[in-house]
């Protein structure tokens, strides 16, 4: 995605803060070095890329869910969807012992051991819900 650049654009400031998960005061002079340099770019007339603009912001922080590969986030999706593993298995055209095999993939990386307190499945669905945006 590129975003036509014009010098004293402070809504695009807040534009950019938005799309790339920052807080809205985050891109002033008085930021650190990254935030600097992209100031910089968006001083210059011209165009600018968010690839770019992400590359000099500071991340967001890494989560369990950055882990998954994105089979998994797939398989994970279909299950905050209600789906059984026998769908998945359809809608991927895989057996269910691959989906079962996501599956217990995605518990171990979002740290999900079995226990008798807790369903792992709702609890992957709810750490998968807390980090989508609902539009």
């Amino acid at each position: 995605m590129k975003v036509g650049v014009g010098p004293g654009l402070p809504q695009l400031r807040v534009s950019l803060c938005e799309a790339l998960g920052l807080p809205s005061g985050a891109l002033t002079h008085r930021a650190g070095p990254a935030s600097q340099a992209l100031m910089r770019a968006l001083a210059e007339p011209g165009v600018l890329f968010l690839d770019d603009a992400q590359r000099l912001t500071p991340s967001r922080r890494a989560t369990a869910l950055d882990r998954l590969t994105p089979r998994e986030r797939e398989v994970l999706a279909l299950m905050a969807e209600g789906r059984t593993n026998q769908s998945i298995a359809g809608a991927f055209t895989v057996s269910e012992r691959a989906v079962e095999k996501h599956i217990a993939n995605i518990f171990a990386k979002l740290d999900l051991p079995p226990s008798g307190t807790g369903h792992r499945r709702v609890l992957a669905v709810l750490r998968y819900l807390g980090s989508v945006t609902v539009t």
